[in-house]
C-alpha cells in the first residue's frame, strides 16, 4: 500500500484580520474579510483527512485566527478528524489577541486526547501586540507556543518576500521556461511536502492558494486536488498529493512568483497600509 504522507496541511478558516500587512502571503488587504462557517471548514478538513494518511502538522490559518467566533468549535472538531492520522495540531496567531477560556478549554481536550498542539505567535511589535499577555496565558494553562520575532535586523526566516499580491492580474516574472524552473528548484514549496485546503481545494503552494482566494485560479491539471470532484478516483487524488502536484519540474504559475527561496530578496515583514474607508 501506497502511504500519502504530507509534512504540513494549512486551513484557512478565515480571512478577517486587524492587520493590513502590504505584504500578506494569503493577500489579506486584497480580499472580502470573512469568518468561514463551521461547517464550512470541518467539511473542508473531512474532505481533506480522507485523502491522507498522514499529516506531520496541521495548521489553523487566518486571517487573524483568533477572530473567529467559532474558533473554539474549530479546534474541537478538527482535533477530532485528525485523530490517529496527526502528530501536532497548531494554530498561528499574530499576537494581538488574547486566546478565550474556550479556546483554553478546547485545547486541553485536544492534548488530553494524545495529540500534540503548538501556538505559533508572530511578533511583529506593532502597537496593540500583546504577546506579553498571550504567553502569560498559555504559560499558566500549560499550552505551548513558539515566538517567531520579527523586528529590526531579528526577522524570522529572514523576512517576507513580496508575491505582487497588489496587482489585479498577475503579470510575468520568468519569460522562459528554465527561469521558472529555476525559481521552483529555490523554493521552499517546491521541498517541504505542504498542501493548503482553501475554497474546495488542496493546492501544494501560497501563492496559487492566495491567487485562488483572489478569483484568479492559476493552477493546472494535476496540481491539485478539487476535494468535491468525485468524478476523479480517489486513488488519483492521493497519486496528486504523493507527487506534491508536480512531477519533480515545476508549476504552470510559477512564472508569475518570485518563489520564497533562498535567492528571493526579503523584506520587513507586516508593513502596514491604510484601510480603504467602506
Amino acid at each position: 500500500m501506497n502511504i500519502v504522507s504530507v509534512n504540513y496541511m494549512i486551513l484557512t478558516i478565515n480571512t478577517v484580520c486587524n492587520l493590513n500587512c502590504k505584504l500578506c502571503a494569503t493577500g489579506i488587504p486584497f480580499v472580502h474579510g470573512t469568518n468561514y462557517p463551521v461547517e464550512e471548514v470541518l467539511q473542508y478538513a473531512l474532505r481533506a483527512m480522507e485523502l491522507i494518511d498522514h499529516v506531520g502538522h496541521f495548521d489553523l490559518c487566518g486571517g487573524e485566527t483568533l477572530l473567529h467566533p467559532k474558533i473554539h468549535e474549530i479546534v474541537k472538531e478538527t482535533a477530532k478528524l485528525l485523530r490517529g492520522k496527526c502528530d501536532e495540531l497548531r494554530i498561528l496567531t499574530n499576537g494581538t489577541i488574547i486566546p478565550n477560556d474556550q479556546t483554553i478549554d478546547s485545547i486541553h481536550e485536544t492534548t488530553a486526547s494524545g495529540m500534540g498542539f503548538l501556538f505559533l505567535i508572530d511578533n511583529y511589535a506593532l502597537p496593540g501586540t500583546k504577546i506579553g499577555e498571550v504567553t502569560k496565558k498559555l504559560t499558566a494553562a500549560g499550552i505551548p507556543y513558539r515566538e517567531n520575532v520579527y523586528t529590526g535586523d531579528k526577522q524570522f526566516s529572514d523576512g517576507w518576500v513580496d508575491y505582487k499580491f497588489d496587482e489585479s492580474v498577475p503579470t510575468v516574472k520568468h519569460d522562459t521556461e528554465s527561469a521558472a524552473r529555476e525559481t521552483f528548484r529555490d523554493c521552499y514549496f517546491s521541498r517541504v511536502n505542504m498542501w493548503e485546503i482553501g475554497r474546495g481545494k488542496l493546492l501544494p503552494c501560497c501563492y496559487l492558494f492566495t491567487r485562488d482566494l483572489m478569483g484568479q485560479f492559476l493552477a493546472e491539471p494535476g496540481e491539485y486536488v478539487d476535494l468535491f470532484d468525485d468524478t476523479m478516483p480517489i486513488e488519483k487524488k492521493r497519486e496528486i498529493i504523493r507527487s506534491g502536484g508536480t512531477r519533480g519540474v515545476h508549476y504552470g504559475a510559477c512564472k508569475y512568483c518570485c518563489g520564497l527561496g533562498k535567492n528571493t530578496p526579503r523584506f520587513s515583514a507586516a508593513e502596514q497600509m491604510a484601510k480603504a474607508k467602506a
